[in-house]
């Protein structure tokens, strides 16, 4: 049913499956019975296309999404340093520089609560 409604096309809904949910002008409803369903065919084809319908939009949402998307700054998150990153800069042993991260605190990064 999705195209339908952007081109206009009549529809007969059959069944009690898409109650509930939006439906526009060009689709007619009509229970699983022979007779409502004949009717409701003959309804729609006396009545012909309708006109394009925007129910769920224009059509041209991508373009407007791009152009949006083209105006936008991006945003550049800081990065999270510990206060041990810092003081284990410039060590060129990977042990020691270990040690000066975890050993104040037994075993946690320093800065890092547990919260």
């Amino acid at each position: 049913m999705g195209h339908t409604r952007f081109f206009g096309t009549p529809v007969v809904l059959v069944g009690r499956r898409q109650d509930g949910r939006e439906r526009d002008e060009h689709v007619t409803p009509a229970p699983p019975e022979t007779d409502a369903i004949v009717s409701a065919i003959r309804a729609q084809l006396a009545h012909g296309r309708y006109a394009p319908s925007t129910l769920y939009g224009d059509g041209h949402v991508a373009v407007r999404l791009a152009e949006a998307l083209a105006r936008l700054t991006p945003y550049v998150q800081k990065r999270l340093h510990y206060i041990a990153d810092e003081e284990a800069q410039g060590v060129d042993d990977i042990e020691e520089a270990l040690a000066l991260v975890y050993a104040p605190t037994n075993g946690t990064p320093l800065g890092y609560t547990g919260e």
